[in-house]
């Protein structure tokens, strides 16, 4: 695998990662706490806290504290309901939110395509025509025809034989003449930017296409994250309260407890091993080819 890249990254936001995203995990992790908040009411079980989680003035989420002592004494039926509560309402919040995308994308797709135009970010000057182009000059036609977005200049360019000329019309005025190169390329590196007067529009749209984007994303994230039986996770503390359950009535209340809290412990070790595996997996293959004469199939 000559290509293979490491199969984790460092989420940064507005590095790795949208800065919208911030609203999207506070939207997730508001509820999944949410949830648990309304079963341990449902159950009439006491909560000793309940609160927003800020990062300066802006809210990352919310948060409930049961009392511990309480949840202890309550049936096993009970606990299910309870923890379970939290990544079931985050697979619920996905669903909805991936819905709304569709239907956001529908709605915006005509006065987004309105708004944009294609930014050039770089030229290459070898190809032909390319000193007739600028880099962060705006793209608005192409052979008279607006160029909305990356597939209406792909369109242009792949009805064109290498050879042929296009006239763009630009941003900073006047047409320029540039040539398809020989490889059906014009030789530079786009992206979708906002028509002149159209920003604001170009701007919101997108916006609340990654906020929806985000949240839907990380509403699965959180919900099958917290499935994983991980210590830290309600999966993790759902795993110890079966294994509780069922060794207490062999070994008696303080055994039964400490071989479900061993047992448990165990399987997040393995969780965490096969999600490590999964992730480091990619890099190790990739380290491991340099010693070997063919790649990897």
């Amino acid at each position: 695998m000559p290509n293979a890249t490491p199969g984790a990254q460092l989420l940064i936001v507005g590095v790795t990662v949208p800065w919208e995203w911030v609203f999207g995990l506070a939207i997730a992790a508001t509820v999944h706490e949410f949830a648990h908040g309304v079963l341990c009411k449902a159950e009439k079980m006491h909560l000793k806290a309940t609160g927003v989680i800020l990062f300066g003035f802006l809210p990352l989420g919310a948060f409930v504290e049961p009392d511990e002592e309480a949840f202890k004494k309550i049936p096993l039926e009970k606990k299910r309901r309870i923890l379970a509560a939290g990544p079931t309402a985050n697979l619920i919040a996905f669903l909805v939110f991936t819905i709304a995308l569709f239907a956001f994308a529908a709605i915006s797709s005509a006065p987004y395509e309105e708004a944009t135009a294609i930014r050039i970010l770089s030229v290459n000057s070898s190809y032909p025509g390319s000193s007739a182009l600028t880099p962060a000059d705006l793209v608005l036609k192409a052979d008279g025809k607006s160029i909305n977005g990356l597939s209406a200049l792909s369109s242009v360019i792949s009805s064109k034989k290498p050879g042929e000329k296009i006239v763009f019309e630009m941003s900073s005025g006047g047409p320029s003449e540039v040539f398809v190169g020989k490889d059906g390329k014009l030789g530079i590196t786009v992206i979708p930017s906002a028509r002149p007067g159209a920003e604001a529009l170009f701007l919101f749209i997108g916006f609340l296409f990654t906020l929806i984007s985000s949240t839907a994303y990380l509403n699965l994230a959180i919900g099958s994250i917290n499935l994983v039986p991980i210590f830290i996770t309600d999966g993790g503390r759902l795993v110890f309260e079966e294994l509780s359950s069922a060794l207490r009535g062999k070994f008696g209340e303080k055994r039964g407890r400490e071989l479900a809290d061993k047992l448990s412990l165990a399987a997040s070790g393995l969780a965490l091993a096969l999600i490590l595996g999964n992730l480091l997996l990619p890099s190790a293959l990739k380290f491991l080819e340099g010693f070997f004469p063919q790649p990897f199939p």
